[in-house]
């Protein structure tokens, strides 16, 4: 269901910005607005994954030499 609504947004976006090359600027304009509509809040509104970078639940290498660093200081 999701992809249906980002899939919608794309053909709006892509047509809006044809009908500002063909010099229809109102409803190139409306058209683009609406693909932004359609894409992020409705998707986001019907449970879809925020936008943005995906968070992981790998530590991070600077986290993992913190660690080494400590136990390194706790055995002497």
């Amino acid at each position: 269901m999701l992809i249906i609504f980002w899939v919608v947004a794309a053909i709006l976006a892509v047509s809006g910005v044809i009908l500002l090359f063909r010099k229809e600027v109102k409803w190139g304009i409306i058209f683009i607005i609406v693909a932004c509509i359609v894409g992020p809040l409705l998707a986001n509104f019907f449970g879809g994954p925020p936008a943005g970078p995906r968070s992981t639940s790998e530590p991070s290498p600077s986290s993992d030499a913190a660690i080494v660093s400590m136990r390194l200081v706790s055995e002497v």
